[in-house]
């Protein structure tokens, strides 16, 4: 039983490998094919001799490009049902210091006798820094996308002069460095976490070879205890099996949530006509802006 179990399990890790190879090979095909067809659009406003305006633009893309768009973002959404459908085999490593603290902390107890009470508050105190940098980071990070954003949708940071270049070395210098400055932070925060998780990792290796394990509760544990107190009843047996389910697979479930309210609002933004609004705002950005050909 035990052997065909692992023949099904490796079938399908067979099975999924194959599929999402043909479908990143199919999906790059469908990426070159949209990008030829959106060349092609702009080069038929080309010949036409009309000169580029962006009526004419949007109405050669809307008749060359605008359907293989659609079906190249309809194989995106495709291929994230498949990966989830066919999840690629998580491979870790034994040197891999942030997977197994992962590990360790699983088996660290909540409570910790004197002796050991140093290297549980230093895990708590390592624990806390990464989250404060990890929060600056990401205000830092927000700060800079809110100010580039803020100025790239500024029509006074483009003023109309007759040396073109002189808007984009501008714009150039004052988005550049805030950029660059929170990539680094990222970078940094990212780089102390690494060297704080080796840190942690003795610290807990400690605890977990000193203590007696006591496996920290799941979500929902103390509701869940009372709960089960009354588990003879329908209702009470179904909530346990309900906070089960969420406690072992709120992650899951979160994320699940975030992308329904993802794909919700574009399918909403589709019949709303605010995709073509967006694409016309890409293609006049491409056109006056950036420039093509």
């Amino acid at each position: 039983m035990e052997k065909t179990v692992k023949n099904g399990a490796r079938n399908k890790s067979a099975v999924g490998k194959n599929v999402r190879l043909y479908y990143g090979i199919l999906l790059s095909i469908m990426t070159a094919v949209c990008g030829a067809f959106f060349i092609a659009a702009v080069w038929n406003v080309y010949l036409s001799g009309d000169g580029f305006t962006r009526e004419r633009l949007v109405d050669s893309i809307n008749a060359f490009a605008l359907v293989p768009f659609i079906l190249w973002v309809v194989m995106c959404f495709t291929g994230w049902v498949l990966w989830e459908v066919f999840p690629p085999e998580s491979k870790r490593y034994k040197n891999d210091v942030r997977y197994n603290l992962y590990r360790q902390k699983k088996r660290m107890p909540e409570t910790v006798s004197e002796e050991l009470k140093a290297s549980f508050e230093a895990v708590k105190r390592e624990e806390k820094t990464v989250k404060i940098l990890w929060l600056v980071a990401g205000i830092i990070c927000l700060a800079a996308a809110v100010y580039t954003v803020t100025y790239l949708c500024l029509p006074s940071s483009f003023p109309s002069v007759e040396n073109k270049s002189i808007p984009v070395f501008t714009m150039v210098k004052r988005v550049l460095p805030v950029v660059l400055a929170a990539f680094a932070v990222c970078c940094g925060v990212a780089v102390y976490e690494g060297k704080s998780a080796k840190k942690q990792l003795k610290e807990v290796q400690k605890l977990t070879a000193g203590e007696k394990v006591k496996v920290k509760p799941v979500l929902w544990q103390k509701w869940r205890d009372k709960a089960a107190e009354k588990a003879d009843k329908k209702f009470y047996s179904s909530l346990v099996k309900f906070m089960d389910f969420t406690g072992n697979h709120y992650l899951a479930i979160i994320r699940t949530a975030v992308a329904c309210v993802c794909v919700s609002f574009v399918i909403a933004g589709i019949f709303n006509g605010g995709m073509n609004q967006m694409l016309q705002k890409a293609i006049i950005i491409c056109t006056e802006c950036i420039g093509l050909g």
